[in-house]
């Protein structure tokens, strides 16, 4: 049976943000940048919104992308201590 006052569920969530380089070989790979947590979203998109932010007040920059080139999102994570 369910709960009438169930709290809707909420994932937690990695982003990590990166730059894309490319070596000597001319092989292009990821460098991360900076890795964000949050803990509770309603939506991957929210989490995404809400680590952009986060990033922009970190390094100061308008947009997250004048920085990074890119982000992976990876869910149900544990947090590093």
């Amino acid at each position: 049976m369910s709960e009438v006052n169930a709290q809707p569920s909420m994932t937690r969530r990695r982003i990590v943000f990166f730059r894309t380089v490319t070596n000597d070989a001319g092989a292009c790979g990821h460098c991360v940048i900076h890795t964000i947590h949050i803990r509770r979203a309603r939506s991957t998109q929210r989490a995404v919104a809400a680590a952009q932010r986060r990033f922009e007040r970190k390094f100061g920059v308008p947009a997250w992308d004048h920085l990074a080139h890119g982000y992976d999102v990876e869910e149900d994570v544990e947090e590093e201590v």
